[in-house]
């Protein structure tokens, strides 16, 4: 099965979380940010790129909101099986999101390089933009 590549800075995605949107690739260095999009599709992949440090970033992929894998990545430039075996006749949303806090130790970004699918990407709805506040009696004293 022939996948294709597409550039998660495309239309077809939205980031979400903490980015610089100047950045010319897709740079991940916060907890919480990713990408997301609107596929049918059968099979899932990113290639990732991720500096030999001591502390290696965690990623967690959604889909339809529920978590189906969480999984540390390995230095330099590698691709990673995200989901296989879907029903490709029904549309998900999947979300790739760093899943791990950085550290002032951290040489360079976990950078999203690629998404290789089957599907054909398309932008998910927006959704309304909430702030939530988590904390003891602190926060909102």
């Amino acid at each position: 099965m022939m996948l294709n590549r597409y550039d998660p800075r495309g239309t077809a995605f939205v980031r979400m979380g903490r980015f610089n949107p100047d950045e010319a690739a897709c740079n991940l260095w916060w907890s919480g940010s990713g990408v997301r999009t609107k596929l049918a599709c059968t099979r899932v992949e990113i290639e990732a790129t991720v500096p030999d440090q001591e502390n290696l970033p965690m990623v967690s992929v959604t889909v339809d909101g529920a978590p189906v894998a969480r999984f540390a990545l390995r230095p330099g430039t590698h691709r990673y099986d995200l989901l296989g075996r879907m029903d490709g006749g029904e549309v998900h949303e999947v979300a790739v999101l760093r899943d791990s806090q950085p550290t002032d130790q951290d040489a360079a970004p976990l950078v999203l390089d690629a998404v290789y699918t089957d599907g054909e990407p398309a932008a998910p709805e927006h959704r309304p933009r909430l702030i939530e506040f988590l904390g003891d009696s602190l926060t909102v004293g």
